[in-house]
């Protein structure tokens, strides 16, 4: 999925991107929580990790179920088609 964005035009992600100074405040947020993660997985803070992935799948709530069976069925879909 990656992937797929890097073969469509870095011009038009461009523009959405800095459509809106929020996208870019977005962005920003998750570069920091992502650093966050990588802090407590480098010092081996399994606990405080834990507490924190799971947190964040309860304020997904019943979405993050729902988000698991739709991309279950996009790569079986994506499988199928190979």
């Amino acid at each position: 999925m990656v992937g797929r964005l890097f073969a469509q035009s870095p011009e038009l992600y461009f523009d959405i991107i800095t459509a809106s100074t929020d996208n870019l405040e977005l962005i920003e947020r998750y570069h920091q929580r992502f650093g966050e993660a990588i802090a407590l997985l480098k010092a081996g803070e399994s606990e405080a990790f834990i507490e924190r992935f799971s947190e964040i799948g309860e304020w997904f709530g019943s979405y993050a179920g729902r988000f698991l069976d739709e991309s279950r069925s996009l790569l079986a879909h994506a499988d199928s088609t190979r």
